[in-house]
């Protein structure tokens, strides 16, 4: 896909695998959403050679590989996409998971913790700056 479609101004575009149910397939304008659970949906493009597995794949859990732009919020903006694949064997529904006969249960005992303080602010400025925006400035 190609990156001239109106989102030069947030810059380069970055890597994107992302997981999510799929939703929206329109395959005449080769645009999708992608549903994170995480408030918002994000908006997918993708071109003709990946017409057929959108449609076969809407409504089902996948991952997706591409490029897409973040926005001042953190948010991906769009994603164009380079490659998607169903994960739906990886979903489990409520009832297989209360009905697993070999649970994993958290065990506080076990839980690896960081052996030095973590500086919060110092890895935030570090995401920004990779994305070649300055930490603190919204």
């Amino acid at each position: 896909m190609t990156t001239s479609d109106g989102y030069d101004h947030l810059g380069e575009p970055e890597s994107a695998l992302i997981r999510g149910w799929l939703e929206n397939v329109d395959p005449k304008n080769g645009t999708a959403r992608l549903n994170t659970f995480m408030d918002h949906s994000v908006p997918l493009r993708f071109d003709a050679a990946l017409r057929k597995d959108m449609l076969r794949l809407e409504t089902k859990h996948v991952r997706v590989d591409g490029r897409g732009w973040i926005s001042d919020e953190d948010e991906w903006v769009v994603i164009n996409i380079d490659k998607i694949v169903p994960t739906s064997s990886e979903v489990r529904t409520v009832e297989e998971i209360l009905n697993d006969p070999n649970p994993k249960l958290f065990d506080p005992d076990t839980v690896v913790t960081a052996s030095e303080p973590f500086d919060v602010d110092e890895f935030l400025r570090t995401i920004y700056e990779g994305r070649g925006r300055q930490w603190g400035k919204q």
